[in-house]
């Protein structure tokens, strides 16, 4: 779903929450990222559409 659209940018975080000092547990940023829900356009003020090429 959401993160498959992530994946570099997923893996850059899990990066460098490693290498962080007091890291965050992977297990807690996984739990994190499976209960994001993604705002519905509906309930946008504006929407920007921003496409990487």
């Amino acid at each position: 779903m959401f993160w498959e659209v992530w994946g570099d940018r997923y893996t850059e975080l899990l990066r460098r929450n490693h290498a962080r000092a007091a890291n965050v547990p992977e297990a807690v940023i996984e739990r994190m990222r499976d209960r994001l829900e993604v705002p519905d356009l509906t309930e946008a003020h504006q929407v920007d559409w921003v496409v990487d090429s």
